[in-house]
């Protein structure tokens, strides 16, 4: 469905009040139809600080389904969410993988010479390759470490961010990062935890990375014309 046909969605079932937001669209985001969806529908529904707590909820997961793929994972097989973060992973590599062998004009850049984009794969503490037979005869359990590198580019023509944007963009994140230690880690049972200055910092260095980033967070004070949550806090 599409980031509009999701908003209806929740209308119809009573989710847009702020109680049930996040988990509202921590259950529909996977079932959106593109990358452009879900950052929609992420920016039309939630505020700031409900993107930290979708980002907590969702944990690796989170980062697939919003478009920034490229990350270290740490993931526990036995846990759905965790499964759910790796074959959607699965999804992105394969169609990376595709478009590198057939479009993209270059070389392979993999690891391992297979066109993969895994790196440092490690499964309870030994050694392997993260290859599409892997994902077929997924263990149940156990724990998968290993790097994911995104060979996708931003489009054709796209400019990088001023240097005036970025340090705007620096500036609100630090903000909004003490409203994201105050927030609750659910995969602690219920305790709270100050989250490291590496993890505060992780969305900077997304943005540098990522063009699609300043879409996804540009603008946060302006309410758009079809916005249908309470407006945002005057300092976010």
């Amino acid at each position: 469905m599409t980031a509009a046909q999701a908003i209806v969605l929740m209308e119809s079932c009573g989710d847009m009040h702020e109680t049930k937001r996040v988990g509202a669209v921590a259950k529909v985001l996977p079932q959106l139809t593109s990358v452009k969806e879900a950052q929609n529908l992420v920016k039309r529904v939630l505020s700031m600080s409900e993107r930290f707590s979708l980002r907590i909820r969702l944990g690796a997961l989170y980062f697939p389904l919003l478009g920034l793929p490229t990350n270290h994972y740490a993931l526990d097989l036995s846990k759905q969410i965790d499964r759910q973060a790796l074959i959607k992973l699965a999804e992105v590599a394969q169609a990376e993988k595709q478009f590198s062998k057939s479009r993209s004009g270059r070389g392979d850049t993999s690891q391992h010479g297979n066109w993969e984009n895994f790196r440092n794969e490690w499964l309870d503490g030994k050694a392997t390759i993260l290859t599409s037979h892997f994902f077929q005869t997924m263990p149940q359990k156990g724990k998968l470490e290993f790097d994911y590198v995104s060979t996708s580019r931003p489009t054709r023509g796209t400019k990088p961010m001023s240097d005036r944007r970025y340090q705007q963009l620096v500036a609100q994140i630090a903000r909004d990062s003490r409203t994201e230690l105050r927030l609750p880690d659910r995969s602690m049972a219920g305790s709270r935890r100050r989250r490291s200055v590496g993890d505060r910092w992780e969305l900077v260095r997304n943005a540098v990375r990522f063009r699609k980033f300043k879409k996804w967070i540009r603008d946060v004070k302006m309410v758009g014309p079809q916005r249908l949550c309470r407006a945002p806090p005057k300092e976010m």
